[in-house]
């Protein structure tokens, strides 16, 4: 008797990538809650960044397969522009949005601003959302849908990126403004990063959109 070849969920990889990034909230609390000392930024940039090369290597397909190869191209360069008007209104926002008052940003929190949100976790959020999950949902969907210039998997990809931006005390016009910006922003990582197949792109997009934050609050403290 002939055997039938196995047939595949299709939304396989959809509850697989959500369930990975509930089973990576899980984990970030727990170290959350036992190391306190560690700041959230390297235990995120950790995580992250563990995760997505843990998984990587444990495929066999090498680190090239999952975005970990430089690439500067002409997509990675409008990618930039695109993003750049963006990373100016994020930073002038965060310049009016800071409280009134006379005392300074503390250096450390300005510092954190640069190293922390601007090199570590845009390397990691990257090597996570477009380098692993991405990749996967790449491979395991190879004719996805399109709308308004990208995949359908790059707005899942993107919509789970702005769920795990989401604060709780935002009021509803600062979360449409942000998460409408965030939302802009990994829709624009992921069309860069399905061109090249390469996290250069995402990688200096993520930089300079957060970049605007950081010199918001540089600006800020010379202002005093």
């Amino acid at each position: 008797m002939e055997r039938q070849p196995e047939t595949t969920n299709p939304y396989f990889p959809y509850i697989s990538s959500v369930a990975l990034l509930l089973g990576m909230v899980v984990l970030w609390t727990v170290v959350g809650a036992n190391f306190r000392a560690v700041p959230t930024v390297v235990s995120g940039f950790g995580i992250y960044l563990g995760l997505a090369l843990g998984f990587a290597l444990l495929s066999k397909k090498g680190l090239s397969h999952y975005g970990f190869v430089l690439r500067v191209s002409p997509e990675v360069r409008r990618a930039l522009l695109m993003i750049l008007p963006v990373s100016a209104v994020v930073g002038l926002s965060a310049f009016f949005s800071i409280e009134p008052g006379p005392a300074k940003i503390p250096l450390r929190v300005v510092a954190m601003a640069f190293w922390g949100d601007s090199l570590l976790t845009p390397i990691a959020e990257e090597a996570f959302f477009r380098g692993y999950l991405l990749t996967n949902l790449l491979d395991s969907v190879p004719n996805p849908r399109r709308f308004l210039g990208v995949s359908s998997l790059s707005w899942f990809v993107s919509i789970l990126f702005v769920l795990m931006h989401v604060f709780s005390n935002d009021t509803l016009p600062s979360f449409i403004f942000w998460n409408s910006l965030r939302l802009y922003f990994s829709l624009v990582a992921c069309w860069a990063f399905e061109r090249t197949r390469s996290l250069t792109g995402p990688i200096l997009a993520h930089s300079l959109y957060n970049l605007g934050a950081a010199m918001a609050y540089l600006l800020f403290n010379l202002t005093r």
